[in-house]
């Protein structure tokens, strides 16, 4: 989306809202698709139909039991395999949107559709565009006993800020229902606006952090130093890390919001108030902490490497 934007390209983001999706998975279904095109048999194809098939379920009300009804459909939600068994069972969704030049991406039943397009064809790409992608998504989804909920799910044109002034397109009808475009979403955790500025996700993260920061200081004098870095890494440094790759290159004045936060942190751990003459860049080279944007450098650093490392490792496969 980003080199789209630097192409002075829009981009049409889709966020699907399946209803109910790991309940309806037909297990049945699932096993034959583990069979036929992952060759899945024998005894391992036994293990997961003992762990589909015959769970049962039942309701309790003033510690009364309900009778004991077995689960003909879905996966165990909150289970290791529920989320790896659901991406195998929509597989074939993947290719099914790509032939119609829709890109797709997600995890489980987190799925987000993007196409990109040129502000010349908003008309036909935002109107009959979309309500297309829809057809073909819920012709595919009747088939495998799953059903997308148009009221949850979002749409979202991603361009430059001088390009959005020229959509004049702002919702659009599927079926019965009526879709406005979105400005911003969350997206597997992280709220994306519609110009990819982060500016939400940053005031998010920061209103959070110094929330925890206050509650923190609060009790630091009945903690060691070592639990009190301990906690703070863990509620506050932890969410400024999150997905934070995002964030590079991101506006100074964004940047300069976390480092905030990081050098109150800071104080807090090495209890100094707020009044000291005490510079924070000192107090963070103590802590062995990297700043905010070394953080982020680090971070894709990483990433990078480890992508290098697990290609040269299945190219040395035999």
């Amino acid at each position: 989306m980003l080199i789209a934007c630097d192409d002075k390209i829009a981009t049409l983001m889709m966020l699907l809202d399946l209803s109910a999706a790991f309940d309806t998975v037909d297990q049945e279904m699932l096993l034959k698709i583990l069979s036929d095109e992952f060759g899945i048999r024998g005894v391992a194809l036994e293990w997961f139909r003992s762990f589909l098939i015959g769970r049962t379920q039942r309701v309790m009300i003033d510690d009364e039991f309900s009778n004991a009804e077995t689960l003909d459909f879905g996966v165990a939600q909150g289970s290791v395999l529920g989320p790896k068994l659901f991406n195998i069972y929509i597989q074939s969704f993947i290719p099914t949107m790509q032939a119609i030049g829709v890109e797709i991406e997600g995890y489980a039943d987190d799925h987000q559709l993007r196409k990109r397009f040129n502000l010349v064809f908003q008309f036909q790409v935002l109107t009959t565009g979309i309500s297309n992608i829809f057809s073909v998504a819920e012709t595919w989804m009747f088939e495998f006993f799953l059903m997308i909920n148009c009221t949850k799910t979002q749409i979202m044109i991603v361009a430059p800020e001088a390009l959005k002034k020229l959509i004049i397109i702002n919702g659009v009808f599927v079926g019965d229902t009526c879709i406005r475009f979105v400005e911003e979403a969350k997206n597997l955790g992280i709220c994306i606006d519609s110009t990819l500025t982060f500016d939400v996700q940053v005031n998010k993260v920061a209103k959070g952090c110094h929330a925890t920061l206050r509650q923190l200081a609060r009790i630091k004098k009945f903690l060691t130093k070592q639990d009190l870095q301990t906690l703070v890494s863990a509620l506050v440094l932890s969410k400024i890390d999150c997905c934070n790759s995002l964030y590079y290159k991101l506006k100074s004045c964004s940047i300069k919001k976390l480092q905030s936060i990081q050098n109150s942190a800071a104080r807090i751990v090495m209890t100094t108030d707020r009044f000291d003459r005490v510079h924070s860049a000192d107090l963070l080279m103590k802590l062995h902490w990297l700043k905010i944007e070394d953080r982020i450098v680090y971070k894709l650093i990483v990433l990078v490497y480890k992508c290098i490392e697990r290609k040269h490792l299945m190219i040395s496969l035999p």
